[in-house]
């Protein structure tokens, strides 16, 4: 919290936000360098991602367009590629204060999920290969392009163990043992073949991944372009990356949100739709879903209008009727988002859900976790 004299700037912040990295003096860090040492590389990285994000042209002329992105006032990167554990990072950032009416929910009501949606439609639309700002000049582009993963997601198979592919159905049994009758009383599930969940998904979990992720095999930046054809070229741009709940500030303004995205450790170049899914899955409260799909339509709907207007407005198409025809249709949206969804549940049944032993229970007892 900062205090100014009497006559300073009124537009002076009135705190700031401290964001420092050791992972060297962190204990469990250490035990995940013996026991998860390809981790600690990731993990290092992510931070070094974040850093240079937010420290970035890029993130500037973001903020600068409206998107709730905090300023960077400074930042320290101090990487060590030899010893990516002993890397150290520190980050001075605008701060989202409860005293101007910041808040975070545990999950998104309705209305605000649709405003976050718009945020990172925005920010999606912002970053087209087409825009105006990714045309600016080939120094930002190139900035941005080195910033950034060249496949954002954290989420993403090749940041996870392999593992989460093949034990699917096998989690999945593990996973009807502890929910099975939560579901045989749930009348939106009564019809559905529930219990051969894990070994469909598990079927089709690599394509799936492939699908939600396609710049993931790219070796290089400089290649993104030339991986999954043109429509996906045109598509590629810079996605959150973990756009939980938790990392999602909103701000009342009259009968709508102001929204301020933090955390861009997992931000690369990816397809809007698998943020979204990624999206809907961890960060909207129950009453913003339902089983007939309705509700998720709503807020894709919500999504798609803010994206088109968007990507008009930031010169990546000539107007937003046009955004079907030149770049995204509604449908291939909704195949985007569908997939994502897929893809998230691969990693929460194949890890999360193992991970924290997730029963009704379980889940009841960390309600507000």
């Amino acid at each position: 919290n900062l205090k100014w004299s009497d006559d300073a700037d009124p537009a002076l912040p009135r705190s700031a936000f401290y964001k420092k990295v050791d992972m060297g003096n962190l204990e469990y860090m250490r035990l995940k360098q013996i026991t998860q040492p390809l981790k600690i590389a990731r993990d290092s990285k992510s931070y070094r991602v974040e850093s240079s994000f937010l420290a970035s042209d890029a993130a500037k002329a973001l903020e600068s367009s409206g998107i709730g992105v905090p300023l960077c006032y400074a930042a320290d990167l101090r990487p060590r590629d030899d010893d990516p554990i002993e890397s150290k990072f520190s980050l001075l950032l605008e701060d989202f204060h409860p005293d101007d009416g910041w808040v975070q929910e545990r999950m998104l009501k309705p209305d605000q999920a649709k405003c976050a949606l718009k945020a990172l439609a925005r920010m999606h639309a912002f970053f087209l290969p087409g825009s105006r700002y990714r045309r600016s000049s080939t120094d930002a582009d190139a900035e941005l392009r080195a910033t950034v993963w060249n496949s954002g997601g954290y989420w993403q198979p090749n940041m996870q163990p392999e593992e989460q592919m093949r034990i699917l159905a096998d989690a999945w049994e593990t996973h009807m043992k502890n929910f099975g009758d939560a579901i045989s009383r749930d009348p939106s599930m009564s019809t559905a073949d529930v219990a051969s969940v894990g070994a469909r998904l598990q079927a089709h979990a690599v394509a799936i991944g492939a699908e939600a992720h396609p710049f993931s095999a790219c070796p290089g930046a400089d290649d993104i372009l030339k991986c999954g054809g043109a429509r996906l070229a045109a598509l590629h741009t810079v996605i959150h990356g973990d756009p939980k709940s938790g990392n999602i500030f909103v701000q009342r303004k009259g009968e709508s949100w102001d929204v301020g995205l933090i955390d861009f450790q997992w931000t690369g170049f990816g397809l809007g739709g698998t943020d979204v899914g990624h999206f809907v899955c961890a960060s909207v409260a129950p009453e913003g879903l339902s089983a007939d799909g309705s509700a998720e339509r709503e807020l894709i709907d919500a999504y798609y209008a803010a994206f088109c207007a968007a990507a008009a407005e930031f010169g990546a198409v000539s107007s937003a009727e046009k955004t079907s025809e030149e770049l995204l249709s509604r449908e291939e949206l909704q195949a985007q988002y569908e997939t994502g969804v897929l893809d998230t549940m691969r990693c929460v049944f194949g890890y999360q859900w193992l991970r924290v032993s997730a029963s009704p229970e379980t889940l009841a007892a960390n309600a507000k976790s």
